[in-house]
């Protein structure tokens, strides 16, 4: 940058450039912890891979979907059949 002889410029460029570094070095925190997280998110999960034409089974929750069961209230309606 071109400096005017000036205090008020010098020091508000010292002030830019030490905002400047904050940022840099919480973006580069938030990053790892991030990435921390992450792995320890993943780290017992199965890994799967499929390719076209696998058959695959899926549990399905009937008072979720709306193809498997249709009913007016989900949940309360199955406790009201006992």
């Amino acid at each position: 940058m071109i400096y005017i002889d000036s205090t008020i410029v010098v020091a508000m460029d010292k002030l830019i450039q030490r905002r400047v570094n904050m940022d840099r070095m919480l973006k580069n925190q938030l990053e790892g912890t991030r990435n921390m997280m992450k792995h320890m998110a993943n780290r017992n999960r199965p890994k799967y891979e499929f390719t076209e034409r696998d058959y695959v089974s899926s549990k399905l929750k009937p008072y979720r979907h709306g193809s498997v069961s249709i009913r007016k209230n989900f949940k309360s309606l199955k406790k009201l059949e006992l």
